[in-house]
């Protein structure tokens, strides 16, 4: 419960510093990779596939998921 409210937080806060310097896309350009063995988030842009940006040190996220 903690740990999904840090990862919703980390994300909120993550978003806006993406968009600052990103052109117009449409959300279904975006995905969300859990890395679950090395405890880290990455969010990747299917257009150029490319890593947007990456949240590390999250601990074990063997239960994680995304809505």
């Amino acid at each position: 419960m903690i740990r999904t409210t840090l990862v919703s937080l980390l994300f909120v806060l993550l978003t806006p510093a993406l968009t600052l310097a990103a052109e117009t896309r449409g959300t279904g350009d975006l995905a969300l990779v859990i890395e679950r063995a090395s405890g880290s988030i990455q969010i990747i842009e299917t257009t150029g596939n490319s890593s947007l940006g990456r949240i590390e040190g999250l601990g074990d996220l063997s239960h994680a998921s995304a809505v």
